[in-house]
């Protein structure tokens, strides 16, 4: 855990795996950060849709999850959760990408880590 006021950041790239030749949703820039707001930790998490159709994305954090319907390639989806506590422990954060193609659903999870922060 650090100790810090601001935030720390924690990032993994994107992963993709095919499944029968298709591959499943591309999801790029996935960050999750910790960051002191009013003595308050919280875990801002971003996505990027990084294909060419809308996305659907999922961000589930161990303080709450957001559902972003459709969103639009090259546009982010992002939440800040508030763990209504001055400190928090590392954790992951799950990131899910919903597409179709030719009727097929496609789906992908990332797990996205953040670092523990003290606030105060």
């Amino acid at each position: 855990m650090s100790r810090a006021i601001g935030h720390a950041v924690a990032s993994l790239a994107d992963d993709t795996l095919a499944v029968n030749g298709v591959a499943n949703p591309e999801l790029a820039d996935l960050t999750a950060q910790a960051r002191c707001l009013g003595g308050t930790a919280y875990v801002a998490v971003r996505a990027t849709n990084d294909e060419t159709v809308r996305t659907d994305v999922r961000i589930i954090t161990p303080f709450g999850e957001q559902k972003f319907a459709g969103v639009t390639p090259g546009r982010a989806a992002y939440q800040s959760f508030s763990s209504r506590a001055a400190s928090i422990e590392a954790g992951t954060v799950t990131v899910r990408g919903y597409t179709w193609n030719d009727g097929d659903p496609r789906y992908h999870a990332y797990e996205v880590p953040y670092e523990g922060i003290a606030c105060g």
